[in-house]
């Protein structure tokens, strides 16, 4: 791509090679797809478990509601305890207290402690969830923090397509014991990879944990994030009042055999993926079409709409649509302005 004169300076505009991302972005990732299957596994072995443990259908689907509250409690609980604690030791912890529950759960035979390892279970995934998060981008170089997240949060895709199935199939060749036991001895392996290759990343700051803590809980004033907790709230659990007993839906209710199973959680995982992915197109789509319409409002500021002081006598035009996707900043006022009398994209194509 040829360069381009640029307030007087010549500036190159060919695409320059995206940011590698570190190695531990990628080990975050695969823990977070064990502690994804086993977060949803137990909808396709709720039959085994209750007839294993000589409970009902519906009390068995109380080691989902079980992991659901430690999530809810733990979330919150465990992020704001671990707000001056270093990262990478409330990582080592979380991984190996969730394999460690894990692996106690084999050895069970009674409801109430295999409810208790589903509770600890769930905490400690709520905290290596909100230690991993921050984790990622501040371990990941510039420009490639948006990609981190994503392998991030692709843990637990992955785990919807291929772990959760994966799970139940083991379940239902060896036991709910043996699924348990897996999903244990690849979280001690993540643990380890964690201890390895994961840095510390949290910077020494001379502010109170009081100050800290109040800076967080400021954050709960938006009334736009309860609106967004709230609508996430519902959906979730409108999902899962039928994924818990999915398996028993297969089995009792469509007279499909056991081996199903797995078949059914796996097309589950694809269409999520693919509902995701439609979401996504279509929020693409309709952010183009708000751009291309002369009669929809423009869905820049109104600010950007005028010509940049630096831009007198030169060609200039507000951002276009296809730069929206990638950036939701405005660029610099020079960023538009090009020598050219022809305004071209004010940055490079994506």
């Amino acid at each position: 791509m040829p360069d381009r004169l640029r307030d007087g300076a010549v500036t190159s505009t060919r695409p320059t090679a995206p940011a590698r991302l570190p190695l531990a972005v990628l080990v975050l990732g695969a823990t977070i797809f064990c502690l994804g299957t086993s977060e949803f596994m137990l909808a396709g072995l709720l039959p085994d478990l209750a007839r294993d443990l000589e409970v009902g259908i519906p009390a068995a689907g109380g080691l989902i509601s079980g992991f659901a509250v430690g999530m809810v409690v733990g979330a919150p609980a465990m992020a704001l305890w671990t707000l001056r604690l270093p990262r990478r030791t409330a990582l080592l912890a979380s991984a190996l207290v969730f394999a460690v529950a894990h692996l106690a759960a084999v050895v069970v035979d009674d409801y109430a402690t295999l409810l208790a390892t589903r509770v600890v279970a769930a905490v400690a995934c709520a905290t290596f969830w909100a230690v991993a998060a921050v984790t990622a981008v501040a371990i990941s170089p510039p420009g490639a923090t948006a990609r981190a997240m994503a392998v991030v949060v692709g843990g637990l895709t992955v785990a919807n397509v291929v772990g959760v199935p994966l799970g139940t199939l083991v379940g239902s060749q060896g036991g709910w014991r043996a699924a348990f036991l897996a999903v244990g001895v690849l979280t001690l392996v993540a643990t380890v990879a964690t201890a390895l290759l994961v840095p510390e990343t949290r910077e020494a700051g001379d502010a109170s944990y009081g100050t800290v803590l109040r800076r967080e809980l400021r954050t709960f004033r938006r009334a736009p994030l309860w609106v967004a907790l709230g609508t996430t709230a519902l959906f979730q659990a409108a999902v899962f009042c039928t994924f818990s007993y999915l398996a028993p839906v297969v089995t009792d209710v469509g007279g499909l055999a056991e081996g199903w199973v797995p078949v059914v959680l796996l097309a589950f995982g694809v269409g999520s993926v693919a509902g995701s992915r439609s979401a996504a197109a279509t929020r693409t789509a309709t952010c183009c079409s708000t751009c291309r319409s002369p009669s929809s409002p423009s869905p820049w500021p109104s600010s950007w709409s005028r010509r940049p002081p630096a831009c007198r006598g030169r060609s200039w035009s507000p951002p276009p649509c296809s730069a929206s996707r990638r950036s939701p900043s405005p660029p610099r006022s020079t960023r538009a302005c090009w020598a050219s009398p022809v305004t071209p994209r004010p940055w490079p194509r994506p």
